[in-house]
């Protein structure tokens, strides 16, 4: 009894196919380098006040309506041989404490901002030379296969 019943079963579910439309959907990926200048860095709202940081912006016209909504952009950290994904939390060695720094990015149309705040919203004199890479994903025209 039980054998008939999957059986049927499994012959309802043949029979019952749905109907859909089949996408090839390719993307491109565009990788980019930038230095991040020590001297560079701007800083936003009031040293030891929340919301203080400082930051760095790249313009990316490749950066399109199209990467906002459909595609990817990614932002690495170049740090020797290894490429530390972003956002990212590093302890920082200040004299006696040791403080958190967050880095992270944030993307708009046409621009990336690289962005690191402190835990205890203020600045810290250890910024370096850094160099990020920048990874847009840009969707293709999907097309249809079937």
């Amino acid at each position: 009894m039980k054998k008939n019943v999957l059986a049927l079963l499994v012959v309802a579910l043949f029979f019952c196919g749905c109907s859909y439309d089949k996408y090839e959907i390719g993307s491109d990926l565009q990788v980019y380098y930038e230095d991040a200048p020590a001297n560079k860095w701007l800083s936003s709202g009031r040293e030891g006040e929340p919301g203080y940081y400082v930051y760095q912006q790249f313009r990316f016209p490749e950066i399109t309506s199209s990467v906002m909504d459909e595609g990817a952009v990614m932002v690495y950290l170049c740090d020797g041989s290894i490429d530390v994904p972003l956002p990212n939390v590093f302890p920082v060695e200040d004299g006696r404490t040791i403080v958190t720094e967050n880095m992270r990015f944030e993307v708009e149309k046409g621009l990336v901002t690289i962005v690191l705040e402190w835990n205890d919203f203020n600045f810290h004199d250890n910024l370096e030379n850094y160099k990020f890479k920048i990874c847009i994903l840009t969707p293709s025209v999907k097309k249809q296969v079937f």
